[in-house]
């Protein structure tokens, strides 16, 4: 075990240990976790308040809320802080390939104005286009992890956890 002669010492030792568990053990059990909250958000925010009549959506498969499109693109330290970073890399089958959460979390002309060329501003019936206006799924997703993290919380310790460490939070212990 390490002696450390110093806080400071001991603080840099802990989060490069940290950081070592952030990057071996955290990701499988972080991602399943994310994936199934992301489809989940996707299914509220996006699918529940809107239905096409444009284009068949693809849904679980191979579409926005499809988990093998959800990935974890990084996990890093900060000071004390864990910054995750997931990614849902749907691809449009309309727009060559590029990617379309950020057309549906921010709305279309925010962010690719091929959707616009290629649909107009009005759907089929005449109506400004549904497809346009944000629908969230990411943000919303995020303020309900911040308001309720103990599930997140628990996944980062039980990381722990598994490479040795014991670890109590809020009484909890893991």
């Amino acid at each position: 075990m390490a002696q450390y002669k110093n806080f400071e010492l001991l603080k840099a030792g802990i989060l490069k240990e940290m950081k070592v568990v952030l990057a071996s053990n955290l990701g499988s059990m972080l991602e399943d976790f994310l994936k199934w909250e992301i489809s989940r958000s996707v299914e509220e925010n996006v699918y529940d308040v809107y239905e096409p009549k444009e284009y068949v959506r693809r849904g679980g498969k191979g579409g926005l809320s499809d988990r093998k499109n959800i990935k974890i693109t990084s996990i890093d330290l900060d000071g004390e802080r864990v910054h995750i970073k997931a990614e849902n890399l749907t691809t449009g089958a309309w727009n060559s390939g590029k990617e379309i959460s950020k057309i549906i979390e921010y709305g279309s002309i925010a962010s690719d104005s091929n959707v616009y060329w290629m649909f107009g501003s009005n759907d089929i019936e005449g109506r400004e286009a549904p497809w346009l206006k944000p629908r969230p799924f990411m943000g919303k997703l995020m303020e309900q992890i911040r308001q309720n993290p103990t599930e997140l919380h628990d996944i980062i310790a039980q990381s722990f956890k598994n490479a040795g460490f014991k670890i109590k939070n809020k009484g909890t212990e893991y």
